[in-house]
């Protein structure tokens, strides 16, 4: 026979399993759209030559129109954004009008 405290462990496995797997999920969320975007699909936008700026990685026949991609990026932050010059400025932005949202709302 267990002891108290190894049934409680056992019985509540699914419960201490979800709450593991809630927190990884969270942590990447958080990191997603807080922190570092991490590059899981690819920037859709693409540098060149041609150009100063950058062009969507799908719609780049002529560079100099500098013309956005034809899909947004499917999870988060595009991750040229850590790159750009004005990206600590557009990240600080998103933060404080998210917080003043998520506020409200709670």
């Amino acid at each position: 026979k267990l002891d108290e405290m190894t049934v409680t462990v056992y019985e509540g496995r699914y419960i201490i399993f979800l709450m593991g797997l809630f927190s990884i999920f969270t942590g990447l969320i958080y990191n997603e759209f807080f922190a570092i975007p991490l590059d899981f699909f690819g920037s859709r936008w693409v540098y060149t030559s041609e150009s100063t700026m950058a062009c969507g990685a799908d719609n780049c026949a002529d560079p100099a129109k500098v013309l956005p991609p034809l899909s947004p990026y499917p999870l988060g932050f595009d991750p040229i954004w850590k790159s750009s010059q004005t990206g600590l400025l557009f990240f600080n932005s998103y933060k404080m009008k998210l917080s003043v949202v998520l506020g409200v709302m709670q």
